[in-house]
């Protein structure tokens, strides 16, 4: 589990992405939990977490390039 330096949370970020995605918070994209105050990607090695929290995110790009096509 990550939790964004000193406490941080990123409410309007989390929230702006499920509007623009249709979605509800916390967004869960590819088995990767994204909320204001804390990621979560469930796997056994910081190494793997990463490749997920990556996968997610190009997942999220994606998306949002396509929604924006339209």
């Amino acid at each position: 589990m990550f939790h964004y330096r000193d406490s941080a949370k990123f409410q309007n970020l989390f929230d702006f992405l499920g509007e623009l995605l249709g979605l509800s918070i916390p967004l869960v994209v590819k088995d990767v939990l994204l909320s204001s105050s804390e990621i979560i990607v469930k796997v056994s090695n910081e190494y793997d977490a990463k490749q997920k929290f990556i996968s997610g995110i190009n997942e999220i790009q994606k998306t949002l390039t396509i929604k924006r096509k339209q």
